[in-house]
């Protein structure tokens, strides 16, 4: 301390914030310079993984929606005639029901999806009527059913009422 003895007042102030200058600037480039990147870092893979955790979210959302719509669409890559026999063998399958008519394929196609409208008339008992329309709903793969009207009509010649059924089913395609 008798080397500061000497040194006036402003001289000693001079020193003393230089040395805190220099020591200052030797802390920050030694000690507080790398953990202030460590934490700039830290904080930087933090954001990652969370996002990281979102994108899984994201992906286990998307895949859910996806199953989701295949399921509202039919089967993709099939023909009207492939469709039509499709449709054919599978009212042939049920008994006191009768396809009437199956009219022709009707096509829409938009930018991304093309939607075949099929309509079909059947005839025959209620409940097997129900039948054919439960099992349309929810065993036929190439098509949705979209709409069904019934209605009755008289035979003139034997006074007997015949009920119908008109099945709308849909196939919704993506385009590629």
């Amino acid at each position: 301390m008798k080397v500061l003895a000497n040194i006036d007042a402003k001289k000693r102030f001079l020193l003393l914030l230089g040395l805190l200058i220099l020591t200052g600037w030797l802390a920050w480039n030694m000690a507080l310079q790398p953990t202030w990147d460590l934490w700039g870092k830290s904080k930087e893979l933090s954001s990652e993984i969370l996002n990281a955790e979102d994108l899984n979210l994201q992906i286990i959302g998307l895949s859910q929606e996806k199953y989701h719509l295949e399921g509202l669409l039919g089967r993709s890559g099939i023909s009207a005639s492939e469709l039509q026999v499709a449709i054919a063998s599978h009212v042939a399958d049920f008994r006191n029901v009768q396809l009437e008519s199956i009219d022709p394929l009707h096509e829409s196609k938009d930018l991304d999806c093309e939607i075949s409208t099929q309509s079909i008339t059947i005839s025959g008992e209620f409940r097997a009527l129900l039948e054919v329309l439960q099992s349309f709903d929810t065993e036929f793969e190439f098509a949705r059913l979209t709409s069904v009207q019934f209605w009755t009509e008289t035979n003139r010649k034997t006074k007997k009422k015949h009920l119908y059924a008109k099945i709308y089913l849909q196939n919704i395609q993506k385009v590629i």
